[in-house]
This record gives structure tokens, sequence and C-alpha cells, in this order.
């Protein structure tokens, strides 16, 4: 599985992608803002993006959020690792789908399985 991580936050990209590694998944891009996301799943074409920071102003969800003014972003499959729990987040980004999406919440992952697991059944959906 090809993995692009998005995360704002140097240390907590770099652990996401360490965790991922050790639990098989490779990461094969990341992105440190909203603006690198779209080029960077053009060329990859991953099969999931691993998003965080949700809901927070000038992180990379808002990419997620606006799948429809980003044709890169259009049908990938994707998985948002919050710190928030934002039902009306959530609810905008499902109606405004067109890819397979999910939404985990950090405190509540207790093992790195929860993740991988998250990541895997969202790219079959894809």
């Amino acid at each position: 599985m090809r993995v692009l991580v998005g995360e704002d936050r140097l240390l907590t990209r770099e652990g996401i992608i360490t965790l991922l590694g050790r639990a098989g998944v490779g990461a094969v891009g990341e992105a440190g803002d909203v603006e690198g996301t779209p080029a960077l799943v053009e060329r990859h074409r991953p099969v999931a993006v691993h998003s965080t920071s949700a809901c927070l102003p000038g992180t990379l969800t808002r990419a997620c959020g606006r799948r429809r003014d980003l044709p890169a972003m259009a049908g990938y499959a994707g998985v948002i690792l919050s710190q928030y729990v934002e039902v009306g987040f959530v609810l905008a980004l499902l109606e405004s789908n067109t890819g397979s999406v999910g939404y985990l919440v950090k405190e509540w992952v207790l093992e790195m399985a929860m993740l991988s697991d998250a990541l895997r059944r969202v790219s079959a959906c894809a």
C-alpha cells in the first residue's frame, strides 16, 4: 500500500511515517502544508492519504474537504487522523466525498493495527 502522509508538524509527521513503516505500510511521500498535497497525490497516486490536524486553520485536512476544487484530490482513498471530534466536519467531508474516506481520533488509536487496518479498509473501497 502506498501512503502519502500529510501533517504540518515535523515531529508528528516523521513519527507517523516511522510507525507506519513498522506496521508494513510505506510512505511514498509527505507534505507539510495544504498546498503541497494535491501535487504529491498526482505524482504518487497513493492508495491512501493520511492527513492529520483536522479542523485547524491552514492544515492539510482542508485539502481533503476541498476535493471538488482540487482535481488531483478527487477519488482518492483517505484516512484523516485528528485530535478533534468534529461531527460537522466529518459530515461535510462525507457529503463532498468522491472517494473512500475514514476518520480516526488520535486519542482513540490505541495500537498501530487500528490505523493500518483503517488504511487498508479505506484503500480496499477505493
